[in-house]
């Protein structure tokens, strides 16, 4: 097939299109340039933990909304509802669970997958463990608030500062730091007071009332001093003593007389004797003595043989 371009008419026809085509490239580019998006800015940081790595995405704003979705080199992608600013968020080494390690995310907006951040490998180093923290009681120069609560590190050039304001406790005259004494800390004023104090928010305890009040240091407020008790003795308590405790009294009774029976007189009815037959001598044997008593006198008789 043949085109026959005629001088002059074709030419202005040509002329013309190519205009109009340049004129909607231009229109259609520009619209897309307007209406692209500020590309999220990802970067990596330290992991937490050796299953995690950690990424911060910072979002630009005047955009319609913050939501945007990271996906890693395994495939994983996630919707995050951000804000403008840093957005800090952690995806898994192993998100399948093997031995494949996602190392590599991007970030695109929610409602602009034209616009997306450049692929970030992660950072594997583990974060440092966070400084241990001291907290204490900073000395001011008001009696009316004479400490202010503050916490720093224990590493830090601010806990060197504050060992030096040494004094003693409020209300003395320029007291010093309350700082409570740990393994790698000194302290100060580290006694029963000072550490009620800095329990209490390093709020002086109400003190109890006195009679003579004394103006403050710097004559802000009055400074109630209470005079020292003295201590009462205790008493040492008197023993009591033992009683002693006598043995009892045992009273034997005297053996009671056994009682002499009574006699009862018996009646014995007498038996009867028969009468002795007179006796006529003749039965006496001959040579035999007989017994007398006659008036009391006891007379021997003896037969003689006839």
């Amino acid at each position: 097939m043949k085109f026959r371009i005629r001088r002059g008419k074709y030419i202005g026809q040509l002329v013309g299109v190519a205009v109009i085509t340049a004129a909607m490239s231009t229109l259609v580019t520009g619209s897309i340039t307007a209406s692209a998006w500020t590309p999220p800015a990802l970067s990596a940081v330290c992991a937490p933990d050796t299953s995690h790595f950690a990424w911060t995405v910072t979002l630009s704003g005047s955009e319609n909304n913050y939501d945007f979705i990271w996906s890693d080199n395994l495939g994983t992608a996630v919707l995050v509802h951000g804000h403008v600013g840093a957005n800090a968020f952690t995806t898994l080494r192993h998100p399948i669970g093997g031995s494949a390690t996602a190392n590599q995310v991007e970030v695109e907006w929610a409602s602009d997958h034209y616009s997306h951040s450049a692929i970030v490998n992660a950072d594997v180093d583990l974060c440092p463990p966070p400084p241990d923290k001291v907290t204490l009681c900073h000395a001011t120069d008001s009696t009316h608030n004479p400490y202010e609560l503050i916490t720093v590190d224990e590493a830090s050039t601010q806990l060197a500062g504050h060992e030096g304001h040494t004094g003693p406790l409020f209300p003395a005259a320029h007291w010093g730091d309350i700082i409570p004494a740990e393994s790698d800390v000194t302290g100060l004023n580290n006694t029963a007071a000072g550490l009620a104090i800095l329990a209490n928010d390093c709020n002086i305890p109400s003190p109890p009332p006195c009679a003579t009040p004394t103006p403050g240091v710097n004559n802000d407020t009055a400074i109630v001093v209470c005079p020292t008790p003295t201590p009462t003795a205790t008493p040492t308590p008197t023993a009591t003593p033992t009683p002693i405790v006598a043995p009892p009294i045992v009273i034997v009774p005297s053996p009671s007389p056994t009682p002499t029976p009574a006699v009862v007189p018996v009646k014995v009815k007498p038996t009867p004797v028969p009468p002795a037959a007179p006796s006529t001598g003749a039965d006496i044997p001959v040579g035999s003595a007989l017994l007398l008593i006659i008036g009391g006198t006891i007379v021997t008789a003896a037969r003689r043989k006839v």
